[in-house]
């Protein structure tokens, strides 16, 4: 321990002493100085001996007997460290395990930054080292059980999806069976509801949450399936989705995926022109503190265009009217020379991420 030296009364030095050691002895940490050029110098609290495996002895082991114990996967890690201290003068914060012979070894977090040094000499490095093996261990429980849980959550989402893909391929079954046109179109738009539905389980934001929707790859396998399902020879259909690292809670995104849904559908529906195919355009873009999401077609606009209602109110744009009010939305249908623009506009909620 260093020396007091600025003290009027010796009495006082020696009071500030065992102040001193009284305090590393109720301290969690052991504290340590390494001095670079004289290892006579060297000193650590009281804990130390225990921490490193070791007997109390004469003499405190010097920094490169310290390191013989590192663990070998971690030496790199120190060494990175003790370079950046020595090299550019960051602080040393770093956290490996010790080896401590037939006891195992222990994970410990060092701290440590290098006093300035007299000319000629390499200076002292002075710190603390404190035992985080069971931190160590509640974090890797932790993890395991964040892991754990993902695993379950895919496997959970499995089912789910294989169970709508039944129900899907029963609704699609009994359409075929149903000589009425009408009703095979509304199982077949009910199939296609449901298959909306069901992508979201696929796109469960592992940084966001359980409850948080990937936005971006969730429209862009909406896109994808409304082209391989819903395009015919001739139609194209653009997705432009520009929404990196936006997540929304799950119920907004079925409700989105939903209302886009019926857009698109109504669009293949009705704004097909008779002499050619149809051109669809899908975009998502985050503008501040709202999403922005177009669909856009160039078939015939009035009565038939994407999101354009009925004479009377249908299933379809019931149901965009409820998700809409359900999850905040404005839907809005903008004025083109030819075809059909409709934009849904959402807020951003303070729990969604961007």
């Amino acid at each position: 321990m260093t020396e007091v030296t600025d003290a009027g009364d010796p009495r006082d030095a020696d009071a500030f002493r065992e102040q001193l050691r009284l305090a590393m002895l109720s301290s969690a940490d052991v504290f340590w100085c390494v001095d670079l050029d004289d290892e006579r110098r060297n000193w650590m609290s009281p804990g130390g001996w225990a921490l490193l495996g070791l007997p109390p002895g004469p003499r405190v082991p010097t920094l490169d007997e310290a390191l013989a114990r590192v663990h070998p996967e971690d030496r790199e890690a120190v060494d990175r460290g003790l370079r950046a201290q020595f090299d550019t003068g960051v602080p040393l914060d770093v956290t490996f395990r010790l080896v401590r012979g037939d006891a195992g070894s222990v994970w410990l977090r060092a701290r440590a930054r290098l006093a300035p040094a007299a000319a000629g000499t390499r200076g002292t490095l002075a710190g603390t080292v404190r035992d985080v093996s069971d931190e160590y261990a509640r974090q890797i429980k932790l993890e395991s059980a964040v892991v754990e849980g993902r695993m379950l959550l895919r496997e959970l989402n499995h089912r789910a999806n294989n169970t709508l893909q039944l129900i899907i391929s029963m609704l699609k079954m009994q359409a075929r069976a149903v000589p009425d046109a009408n009703i095979r179109e509304a199982l077949d738009a009910l199939a296609i509801r449901i298959k909306a539905i069901g992508l979201v389980n696929n796109h469960l934001s592992p940084m966001a949450g359980a409850a948080n929707i990937a936005l971006e790859s969730y429209l862009g396998e909406l896109v994808g399936q409304w082209r391989l399902g819903l395009a015919g020879p001739g139609d194209t259909v653009h997705g432009a989705i520009d929404l990196p690292g936006v997540t929304i809670g799950i119920d907004d995104a079925v409700c989105l995926g939903l209302i886009m849904n019926e857009l698109v559908t109504n669009a293949f529906k009705h704004a097909r022109r008779p002499d050619r195919g149809l051109t669809l355009l899908i975009t998502g873009q985050c503008d501040g503190g709202r999403l922005s999401f177009e669909v856009e077609d160039d078939g015939e606009n009035g009565p038939g265009g994407a999101g354009t209602p009925s004479p009377a109110p249908t299933s379809g744009t019931s149901l965009m009217t409820l998700m809409s009010k359900q999850i905040g939305a404005q839907v809005v249908r903008h004025p083109v020379a030819s075809g059909t623009r409709v934009e849904i506009v959402l807020p951003l909620r303070s729990d969604a991420g961007a």
